[in-house]
């Protein structure tokens, strides 16, 4: 998503200099996953659509169980995570534009930046423990990443212009982002290494380009092009070439997001001052629109659809949330899953099954055999049998 407020994130120009940081992710196997929900940001329901109030929706593949999942008029720029479960965003509902994050269905909403200035156009790592987002906190956009609970903040890029609307890559090597550096005015789209370094011009400077976006299994980037005269969407290598177009439409197509399938691409169309949220195949065919409503829908994202956790072997006596928990065992046999966020969990005897689900948890079986399946995402385990710790 690469909205805030009621204008796209469009900033500029400057000089390169690249820093070291110690972010060291692993590789992933891209895969493509199942279309869940479309998520969106829209001012629909005001009664002066230039006001500036909008709210997180999600919707059906095909437009249909339209859901308001924030109600406070300040949050836009929805970001699912990897494994659908939780939607990271923009708001400024404490007064600076913060990233914040809530569950897939808009509950436990946490506040994770506090910093003065805007942070914004959130992107998660394929693992779930990371962000990375654009930030102007040191006085000039650039491109930051932070822990998934909002620790230990990097910043990846000091060019002196501005650089912004950063995406990640499926396997987790590869960030894409906006700048404007190489003339100061014209925005193009740029791939680095995920520490910041290797930073490379992807597009032609004779127009511009901007809000790239990864196929999920990485072998495409789709982003928004003028060089057609109107705003279309177009997709290319990761190394720049093969660059074509998707969309083809006297109005303008922007903001594309890619189907967790791989098969299609979601996407703004703006016709005269009303936005609403479109579909179309990777081959250009097939355009759909989803939404008619007399306000704008903006800023689609495709999130996966979320499996329903389920333990190594029988059924879960003693079962988490979808957020952190803290989660502790009888001194009988347990089976206790945790169903996302940063679980601790600890068994107190018997011999215990503990299943940490996604995200980055702690698992203890304490005495006992026990076994601990930490999961998706950077677990700690202690027990006679680990799995995906």
């Amino acid at each position: 998503m690469r909205f805030t407020g009621t204008r796209i994130v469009a900033l500029c120009a400057g000089a390169l200099v690249i820093i070291g940081v110690a972010l060291a992710l692993p590789a992933f196997a891209a895969s493509p996953g199942k279309n869940g929900r479309i998520l969106f940001s829209s001012n629909r329901g005001q009664s002066d659509q230039a006001a500036a109030v909008y709210d997180i929706y999600s919707m059906n593949p095909d437009g249909s169980d339209v859901k308001r999942l924030t109600t406070d008029g300040k949050s836009s720029g929805p970001a699912a995570s990897p494994d659908g479960r939780r939607i990271a965003f923009v708001s400024n509902r404490d007064g600076d534009y913060d990233l914040y994050v809530m569950n897939a269905d808009g509950s436990q909403v946490s506040r994770l930046t506090n910093v003065k200035g805007v942070d914004s156009v959130p992107s998660w790592s394929p693992d779930g423990t990371h962000l990375v987002f654009t930030s102007d906190r040191g006085g000039n956009p650039d491109i930051w990443v932070i822990a998934a609970d909002g620790s230990a903040p990097i910043q990846l890029t000091t060019h002196a212009g501005r650089d912004f609307d950063p995406a990640w890559s499926p396997a987790g090597t590869l960030i894409s982002f906006s700048s404007t550096r190489d003339n100061g005015v014209t925005q193009q789209v740029y791939v680095m290494n995920a520490d910041g370094s290797g930073q490379k011009l992807l597009t032609p400077l004779t127009s511009f380009n901007l809000m790239s976006t990864w196929a999920p299994d990485g072998s495409r980037i789709a982003f928004l092009s003028g060089r057609d005269g109107t705003k279309e969407v177009y997709a290319m290598n990761p190394d720049g070439t093969g660059q074509t177009r998707i969309t083809d439409d006297p109005n303008n197509d922007e903001q594309p997001t890619w189907s967790p399938d791989g098969k299609q691409i979601a996407f703004l169309r703006l016709i005269g001052s009303n936005g609403d949220i479109w579909t179309i195949g990777v081959d250009g065919s097939g355009a759909r629109r989803l939404t008619s409503d007399p306000g704008v829908d903006a800023g689609p994202e495709w999130a996966v659809a979320v499996k329903s956790p389920s333990p190594p072997t029988g059924s879960c006596t003693i079962t988490g949330t979808a957020g952190a928990n803290t989660l502790n065992g009888t001194a009988k046999a347990d089976v206790i899953c945790g169903l996302g966020g940063k679980d601790t969990i600890r068994g107190r005897g018997g011999n215990d099954i503990l299943r940490g689900g996604p995200g980055n948890d702690s698992l203890d079986g304490g005495p006992g055999k026990d076994v601990a399946d930490g999961g998706p995402g950077r677990d700690v385990c202690v027990a006679e049998t680990k799995r995906s710790c």
